[in-house]
């Protein structure tokens, strides 16, 4: 379920081309001159698929962090379920100028290291190993799904 979720986030775009209108285009232009269009089509298309790839990763970055401190601020469970000092340091010092650096990374570093039951402690290491994992395979699942399309 979990590789589910993180394949569902990259969205695909797909475009539907007119197999009459291309069979007609070529009959009017020589082969040279049809190859070079769609050749220069792709090229278009590639150059959008970029582009709106960096807008939207620039976007979910800008906004990521305020939506993270939102929910963390917001949403009980989540504010109720992390340490005060943890709460404090998302959603009054995270990103604010002259801060200390603050990652997901090593806050939930520092959260295990502070489990004191070793059995317990193992099993988180694993459990989020093992959903990262999964995103990743999922990701390649679509990537292979969508070479071979």
């Amino acid at each position: 379920m979990l590789g589910q979720f993180c394949g569902i986030i990259p969205g695909l775009v797909t475009v539907k081309i007119n197999p009459a209108l291309m069979s007609r285009m070529r009959e009017y232009l020589t082969a040279e001159a049809f190859d070079k269009m769609v050749s220069s089509l792709w090229g278009i298309a590639n150059w959008a698929k970029q582009y709106l790839s960096k807008w939207m990763f620039a976007n979910v970055y800008k906004h990521g962090r305020r939506a993270v401190k939102w929910v963390v601020k917001n949403v009980g469970f989540i504010r109720n379920a992390l340490p005060d000092n943890v709460v404090k340091a998302i959603t009054e010092t995270w990103g604010e100028k002259g801060a200390k650096p603050w990652t997901f990374a090593q806050s939930f570093e520092n959260l295990v290291d502070s489990i004191e039951n070793k059995n317990l402690k193992s099993f988180v290491e694993n459990l989020v190993d093992s959903f990262f994992e999964s995103c990743s395979e999922s990701l390649m699942v679509y990537a292979a799904a969508v070479d071979g399309y």
